[in-house]
């Protein structure tokens, strides 16, 4: 989403919708009772600095509240995530077609933007189900065979430093909240990696915060990359509101750990 189109979407919400924030739609809708005309709440995941450059700026200038939940192991590091390296690569081949070995060897021609995009598509599906291992094996194959060497320096790449996250954190209209420290899809992890992946990206916040932390979000979001096993260790660890990334709107008596949103221009 483009600066110029973020203003637009925050001065249409703020003029004609009822912004709030997720902590307090998430009441509203636990007290099923009336739900206000236009109720809507503004999240963020994962850890680009363009949300504090960018959004933040917007949003405080707009007066429209905002959730920003944060990949804790990204913050402050030159780290990339994989899907954004996927797509740097496949973007910047120097190579008109790919062979690469998934679950089995695949060919795609990545000749024009279509191509693509399909290509990457039908990779990050593969990858998403994919433990580290492979993926990292995989990513290791698309650089050698797609001989991409342009440097992943643009800005929308750039991470958050920790100071950007405690300049979220103490904007009166935002809150901040866990999404993980490497963005593992937490339904895949067994029991030690699910308490680290939790546990550890709450503990991140809360030091560097200083208050406690009760907000989270799951990576990717859909119906297989959590269950009740993530939603109990998410209680365990004091978080009372996590956000699926289900498409759709929600209704009264919604349940705080599987509140469904929309992705704005994703894809």
């Amino acid at each position: 989403v483009s600066a110029e189109d973020f203003a637009t979407q925050m001065r249409y919400v703020r003029e004609n919708l009822n912004p709030v924030s997720l902590r307090e739609m998430a009441q509203i809708l636990k007290e099923k009772k009336e739900i206000p005309p236009g109720l809507v709440a503004i999240t963020f995941d994962d850890s680009f600095k363009n949300v504090h450059d960018v959004a933040l700026p917007i949003l405080e200038k707009m007066g429209v509240p905002a959730t920003f939940f944060i990949t804790t192991g990204m913050v402050g590091t030159h780290k990339r995530y994989w899907v954004d390296r996927l797509e740097h690569m496949i973007n910047y081949s120097k190579a008109e077609k790919l062979q690469i070995r998934l679950n089995e060897v695949k060919e795609y021609c990545i000749n024009t933007e279509k191509e693509k995009v399909e290509c990457i598509v039908d990779i990050k599906k593969y990858l998403k189900t994919a433990g580290p291992k492979v993926r990292e094996r995989v990513l290791e194959d698309l650089k050698t065979k797609t001989n991409s060497t342009e440097p992943m320096a643009a800005d929308n790449y750039q991470n958050l430093s920790w100071a950007d996250v405690q300049r979220l954190d103490k904007s009166p209209l935002c809150e901040v909240g866990g999404h993980t420290v490497n963005h593992e899809i937490l339904s895949y992890l067994g029991d030690e990696e699910l308490d680290y992946e939790v546990g550890q990206c709450i503990k991140d916040l809360e030091k560097h915060l200083g208050h406690k932390i009760d907000l989270f979000s799951y990576p990717e979001g859909q119906e297989e990359h959590y269950n009740q096993k993530v939603i109990d260790k998410l209680k365990e660890n004091g978080v009372n509101i996590s956000p699926s990334a289900i498409n759709g709107v929600n209704n009264l008596g919604a349940d705080a750990f599987n509140l469904k949103r929309i992705m704005v221009d994703f894809m």
